[in-house]
């Protein structure tokens, strides 16, 4: 599958974002692609050299997407954060493609955040001035980060 060519307006962006198989937007940064599991730590009577570490619960904070660009050809985003603000959550998996320095054909590595749904919107700041990014900040909720 051909993800970039010379007429692909996201080309220049390191991280791609497809949604519903559909490449919507590229991103000059990422954040967000972590999990942290809680430790229960229980202590045994009479032994004082160590102490029981038991994993509780795991907790994902939110897929924060920078200085973006979203495709001409998709309006899939926004629609699905409008969907959202009308209290219709949409949960899908979105998929972060990152690309090689060199823009090669395929994506380095490809980052999955399970049951998505966009939380937060950032414009930039409009100037007949100057040539802002298209989307500032795009962040998603969502139940679990897998690399696949």
């Amino acid at each position: 599958m051909m993800l970039f060519n010379e007429k692909n307006p996201l080309m220049g962006f390191r991280f791609l974002v497809e949604v519903g198989g559909i490449l919507t937007s590229g991103f000059s940064e990422v954040s967000g692609l972590q999990a942290d599991t809680e430790v229960e730590t229980i202590r045994e009577g009479g032994t004082n050299d160590f102490a029981y570490k038991l994993p509780k619960a795991t907790t994902f904070p939110n897929l924060v997407l920078k200085k973006g660009m979203v495709s001409p050809a998709s309006e899939q985003l926004w629609g699905w954060y409008r969907n959202v603000i009308a209290g219709n959550v949409v949960r899908m998996p979105i998929f972060i493609l990152i690309q090689s320095e060199d823009e090669s054909i395929s994506p380095t590595s490809i980052w999955c955040a399970w049951d998505a749904f966009p939380v937060k919107w950032v414009g930039p700041t409009l100037s007949g001035k100057s040539q802002e990014v298209a989307i500032e900040t795009l962040e998603f909720a969502h139940h679990g980060i897998e690399r696949v």
